[in-house]
């Protein structure tokens, strides 16, 4: 199944990159990221929280702990969330997949 493309180009810039940094912030070093390889559908680890889209996801750290990571994507664009989602998980090692591949949940 295939979804349509978005009809005109979404902007993304350095505040992105500030955003995915400052969450990168709070993962301790050498963790593990514990989520599956392909995500279950395009709105995985977001939620909207009062108009404003979060990610939350699991880390493993060296120390066989788990830490639960929580933090808002400071955007009410879905669009801009999923960018800076993905920004994030691939920090931590998680391979991109083509959004087209991944069912639709309507927030």
């Amino acid at each position: 199944m295939t979804y349509p493309k978005p009809t005109r180009p979404i902007a993304f810039s350095d505040a992105d990159q500030l955003a995915a940094d400052a969450i990168l912030a709070k993962v301790p070093q050498d963790s593990t990221l514990a989520i599956p390889a392909s995500l279950p559908h395009r709105n995985h680890n977001i939620w909207n929280n009062n108009g404003s889209w979060s990610i939350a996801f699991t880390v493993h750290t060296p120390g066989y702990q788990v830490q639960r990571i929580r933090k808002s994507l400071s955007t009410g664009s879905l669009s801009l969330a999923r960018h800076r989602r993905d920004l994030v998980l691939a920090a931590l090692g998680h391979a991109d997949q083509e959004e087209e591949d991944l069912p639709n949940m309507a927030a």
